[in-house]
């Protein structure tokens, strides 16, 4: 998504300002699979010795967000 989105950062800088915001409240999920976000049954996964916490109450909710965030964006 985000280079594509490098591409509408180039073409239209009015829409800077929500490209940089977008980066920067999903850049947790730059390198998460899709399969792995969907994985969340909750807002908490434990991932090791870590735990990795989303937004919404699950991945496939979450998943929803960042794709309705990108066509607010896109549109």
């Amino acid at each position: 998504m985000t280079q594509g989105l490098a591409v509408l950062y180039e073409r239209y800088p009015t829409k800077r300002e929500k490209i940089n915001r977008f980066i920067e409240d999903f850049s947790l999920y730059e390198n998460m699979s899709i399969d792995y976000l969907l994985s969340f049954d909750t807002r908490e996964k434990k991932d090791g010795k870590y735990t990795i916490e989303i937004e919404k109450a699950n991945g496939l909710e979450e998943l929803n967000y960042i794709i309705d965030s990108f066509k607010n964006i896109v549109e």
